[in-house]
């Protein structure tokens, strides 16, 4: 008995958003909880003009907003690229949201946004969120102009996550699409959709896998616990 009521325990700690070593009470962790839920992130590019002595240029750059960030938290924000840390507080905000501008348009860049408690609560300085958010790159290819007559195909968008490959690469594969042997996803049409569906059911199982398993822990300790009972009962009644 002692072991399951301490798996249980266990997957509740798991699931739990509230830190075990807070020094604030559960009633303000839980408040604090639901503010830090609200913390979310987001990205648009925007186009910036770069004035020169003689002229002007234009370049685009990613307006990166973080919302919700309350005087109760500040974050601190980092890059995979430059590794450089930066740090925002609710004073930072404008009409509610922090703005930084990102130029690193030639990379895809991570960037971890972890959250913390200020001095405004009981117990400063403890993270309560991490959020990432993903920048695409500047596709080099975009601009070809075999692109600009195949816009939906994916080697051919202006903003992509994938690696570089090489012109060898890249050529050939827009040649497939212009035939028909691959969508605009890069994929065969031909795929087999039972494959696609399958993938599908991989997919979430991997992703609430965890849930699942405390799901079905939780089940399986209820329903040996029903089960003592009930033969404890049955002793006693001599059955």
């Amino acid at each position: 008995m002692k072991k399951i009521l301490a798996i249980l325990f266990i997957v509740f700690l798991y699931n739990s958003n509230v830190y075990a070593a807070s020094i604030c009470d559960y009633k303000e962790q839980t408040a604090i909880n639901q503010k830090a839920s609200n913390v979310k992130v987001s990205y648009e590019v925007v186009t910036e003009t770069v004035k020169f002595e003689d002229m002007d240029s234009t370049m685009e750059v990613f307006d990166i907003s973080i919302f919700n960030i309350t005087e109760e938290f500040y974050v601190i924000v980092k890059n995979s690229v430059t590794e450089e840390e930066k740090y925002f507080t609710s004073a930072d905000a404008v009409d509610g949201v922090i703005h930084f501008k990102w130029t690193y348009a030639d990379n895809v860049t991570n960037f971890t946004i972890q959250v913390f408690t200020t001095n405004k609560t009981s117990c400063p300085d403890e993270k309560y969120k991490t959020v990432y958010l993903t920048t695409p790159r500047f596709n080099t290819y975009y601009n070809v102009e075999t692109c600009q007559d195949n816009p939906d195909f994916y080697l051919c968008q202006k903003f992509v996550t994938f690696s570089e490959i090489d012109e060898e690469k890249f050529f050939k594969q827009l040649e497939s699409y212009k035939n028909g042997e691959i969508n605009s996803s890069g994929e065969d049409p031909k795929d087999n959709t039972n494959d696609k569906i399958t993938d599908k059911i991989f997919e979430f199982l991997d992703e609430y896998k965890w849930y699942m398993l405390g799901g079905f822990v939780i089940i399986i300790g209820t329903a040996i616990v029903i089960q003592r009972i009930r033969t404890k009962k049955q002793r006693e009644l001599g059955l």
